[in-house]
């Protein structure tokens, strides 16, 4: 299937404090890896923690300079790599959180965060690996579902 070259996304902005969000517009890869997912995200979550990205010593952590905001959204599968088993076109997924812990036995694995360290989701397209991807319940709505993979863990029923 063929997919747009770029699409617009939501950054914040370079210090000094406070931060402010701006819109840009990114560009997609000419071709998917083998194991990747392109998906168009169609309803996101904003939460606190977006919002103290924007101010000094509000979140605890450090966040990437000019990241892309959003942790938790709902999207649809448009195309996937050649190995991709997990998922077909149209499949309802949301990416994990943290794709650095997929099953709670990575003893010495360094946290990341969709948001804060490496890109979120406030997006309108985004690649993540399948196994950074869970399956989202199909009856729901967009908007109703984007709050279901906040919670859900690989490897549990989804």
């Amino acid at each position: 299937m063929a997919y747009p070259k770029t699409y617009r996304a939501v950054r914040r902005t370079a210090p000094p404090y406070p931060l402010q969000v701006e819109i840009t517009t990114e560009t997609l890869p000419d071709a998917l890896a083998p194991n990747d997912v392109l998906v168009r995200i169609h309803a996101v979550s904003l939460n606190y923690r977006d919002v103290a990205m924007l101010r000094e010593g509000k979140y605890p952590i450090p966040v990437e300079e000019r990241g892309i905001e959003g942790s938790d959204c709902a999207a649809e599968v448009v195309a996937v790599g050649a190995l991709v088993r997990k998922f077909s076109l149209g499949d309802h997924v949301a990416p994990t959180i943290n794709p650095a812990l997929l099953t709670g036995d990575e003893r010495d694995a360094v946290p990341k965060a969709l948001g804060g360290d490496i890109p979120g989701t406030i997006r309108e397209y985004a690649v993540y690996h399948e196994e950074h991807l869970v399956r989202l319940p199909e009856h729901l709505s967009w908007e109703e579902v984007r709050f279901v993979g906040v919670g859900v863990c690989p490897g549990s029923p989804s």
